[in-house]
This record gives structure tokens, C-alpha cells and sequence, in this order.
């Protein structure tokens, strides 16, 4: 008997741990999976009118739904027993489904999942100005409520696969366009998709989302068909550290999505030939503009301090984007 898949499951008074092992003589079918998630989902629903006296309700229908293929436990609300019960064991997935959870719970629960981890929290309350160093550490995220995230928190995400956010956030255009400039400039891959409901009155625009991003618009989805949204495609400065250096995104659905790509996977030989040429043409620009400000200075000498101050400031900003350009191999003589 092998070790198979393992699951956590909390809902605020009842911890159900199920887990699995795997018999090498019969292959367990992947689809177990998705029931799985369908049976979580369902049975938190019905907790509280079907099964509020008796667990044995809960064990017949998560084991009728399995097949009895997983070894089914309840553990009582955490506490000190439990809680190191729960430490004892590397967990996979943590899923919250319904109802609210109190913060000491949820941060006992954050502690204990590891980087490699999914975490869920799924029609269930999140504590107002929660905040733990590890919510935007994991593999995979999914938070339906989001009234507690702010944009920066994002900003933690490294090498997660998906991450969802609630449509009760609040993020404004300039906040995606904070969100979509850090990804370029990270020295790290962030995730590969990224998905944020909208609740707000007022439209996404693509000029304040993308204000000073080098972009090209894609029609259609990238590998998901023609039939999906223009996306809106762009490079990561660094290309050193990154494999998905090729970022995608769209609106469907009052739904902000963004993508990520290795070049391969982008698989759009010429887009992406064009992509790269704009942004050399960019950094020729500013390297351009640098060269003028310098000329400007030496042939300028004035009194005048407000003017001074303004070329000054015009200048710290060239030269950090040249910077910028030297971390992604431009040699200094160029400017």
C-alpha cells in the first residue's frame, strides 16, 4: 500500500482530514479529483441542516462518493491536540468552504501549510484587515473573499500556478497598472495565471491600465482559440532569472485575467519577434533621451533653480530606467 493523495478540509467547527492509500494493484482514476472538490463543495452546504448532530452522515457521504478508496477522520475544532495532529502531516491542499472563520484559526492554518501548498477559502468570511506574511506564498490560491487584499500584497506572489482573487476587492486601473509594471520589472516569475473579479462601478480602460508598457494586442486567446478576448501582450525586463518572460492580459466576464509565458509557450513566432523589436526601440529611446538631457545641461547653465530643479528630476528618472536596461545586458558605453 502506497501514500496517495491527502486533503484538509476546515470549516470552523469540524476539521475533516481524508486521506488516501493507494493499492499498487489498482491505479486510482484521476478523475477522483474532481469529485473530490464537487463533494466539498456540496458538503459544507448541507452541514448544518443534515448532519449537525451525527459526523456518520459526513463518513457515509464523502465514503459513498469515493468509492472507499480514502481513510476518513473528524478531528474536533482546533486546538493544542489537533493542531499538532496537523503538524505531523505535509498537507497538499488546504480547502475553507463556507461559513466565517475566525483569524486565530485561519493564521494557525497559514503556519501550517507549506510553500508547495493550496490554499482555499471558498464562500467563507476572511476576518477584516487580515493580514499574515505567508497568504501570497503558496502554490495555488484562491480567496473569494477579497475585501482584505491590497495590491501590494500581490507583489509577494513567486512561482505560484494560479491565483484567484473575489470580485470585492477594490483595485483601481492604476493599481493593475502597479501590479502589471512590478511583473516586468521582478527579478523572479510571479505565477502563470492570475484572475481578479470586478464588482466596481466603472470599466477597466487599457490606456490607464498599460500607461508606459510596451505592448502589442493579440487577437484571440494564446492555445485557448481564436474565440477569446483580445489580449493585451508584453515582455518582463529581466530575462536572466525568468522562464515565463511573455505576460498576456484580458477582461472577459467582469474578470481582469493575466497570463504568463515562456516564448515556447506563447508560441506566436512573429508577435513575439515584434514585442522584443519594441522594446529595444524603447530602450534606444531612452537612451536617446538621456543623451539630450546631458547636452542640455552642459550647454545650459542658468540661474534659473526651478528650471535646474526640473531637468534634475527628469534626469533621475532616465537614469534609473537606463539601469533597468544594464541589469538586461546594454552596455553603458551605448548611452
Amino acid at each position: 500500500m502506497a501514500p496517495g493523495y491527502s486533503r484538509l478540509v476546515y470549516d470552523s467547527n469540524t476539521t475533516l482530514v481524508v486521506s488516501s492509500e493507494r493499492d499498487s494493484r489498482q491505479q486510482r482514476q484521476p478523475n477522483i479529483f474532481v469529485r473530490a472538490a464537487v463533494v466539498f463543495m456540496g458538503f459544507f452546504e448541507k452541514r448544518h441542516n443534515a448532519v449537525e448532530q451525527s459526523p456518520s452522515p459526513i463518513l457515509e457521504l464523502v465514503s459513498a462518493c469515493f468509492n472507499g478508496l480514502f481513510k476518513i477522520r473528524i478531528y474536533e475544532p482546533l486546538n493544542l491536540v489537533s493542531t499538532n495532529r496537523l503538524l505531523e502531516h505535509k498537507w497538499e491542499k488546504f480547502s475553507l468552504c463556507g461559513g466565517k472563520v475566525k483569524e486565530a484559526e485561519l493564521q494557525c492554518l497559514m503556519n501550517i501549510a507549506g510553500p508547495e501548498a493550496s490554499f482555499e477559502v471558498i464562500r467563507c468570511k476572511i476576518p477584516e484587515k487580515f493580514r499574515h506574511e505567508k497568504a501570497f506564498s503558496f502554490k495555488s490560491i484562491i480567496y473569494d473573499d477579497a475585501h482584505w487584499i491590497q495590491i501590494e500584497d500581490l507583489f509577494n506572489l513567486q512561482n505560484a500556478d494560479v491565483v484567484k482573487i473575489g470580485d470585492n476587492n477594490d483595485f483601481t486601473n492604476s493599481e493593475y497598472n502597479m501590479l502589471i509594471e512590478h511583473w516586468i520589472s521582478h527579478e523572479e516569475d510571479m505565477f502563470k495565471k492570475l484572475e481578479i473579479g470586478r464588482k466596481r462601478t466603472g470599466a477597466l480602460h487599457v490606456d490607464w491600465v498599460l500607461e508606459d508598457v510596451v505592448f502589442l494586442e493579440v487577437d484571440g486567446g494564446i492555445g485557448m482559440g481564436e474565440d477569446e478576448e483580445t489580449m493585451y501582450c508584453f515582455l518582463a525586463k529581466n530575462t536572466t532569472n525568468r522562464t515565463q518572460t511573455v505576460a498576456c492580459v484580458y477582461w472577459k466576464n467582469n474578470t481582469f485575467h493575466m497570463q504568463t509565458f515562456t516564448p515556447q509557450e506563447f508560441g506566436r513566432e512573429e508577435e513575439y519577434s515584434i514585442l522584443k523589436y519594441l522594446n529595444e526601440q524603447e530602450n534606444l529611446n531612452l537612451i536617446s533621451e538621456l543623451k539630450q538631457i546631458k547636452q542640455h545641461q552642459a550647454e545650459f547653465m542658468t540661474t534659473d533653480t526651478e528650471e535646474l530643479v526640473e531637468i534634475f528630476d527628469k534626469k533621475c528618472q532616465i537614469v534609473q530606467k537606463i539601469d533597468e536596461l544594464q541589469d538586461n545586458g546594454i552596455p553603458e558605453n551605448s548611452f
